[in-house]
């Protein structure tokens, strides 16, 4: 089974430092630096897990 993370973060060093680890546990990701663009993939693909920051600017993570 092929596993996605969806990694949304608006802060571009801590976005690729989460794909720098998801990468070494060998799983595959998807990063977006806004809430929104992330809710708009979601209706072509469901992930198997969403690493969200909650401190977003516009739409937070809360209310995602």
């Amino acid at each position: 089974m092929n596993h996605t993370v969806y990694v949304v973060e608006d802060e571009p060093n801590t976005q690729e430092l989460y794909g720098f680890w998801l990468k070494e546990a060998g799983l595959a990701h998807t990063s977006f630096g806004s809430a929104e663009s992330c809710l708009k993939a979601l209706a072509a693909f469901e992930p198997s897990v969403i690493l969200l920051d909650l401190g977003l600017p516009g739409l937070s993570g809360l209310e995602a």
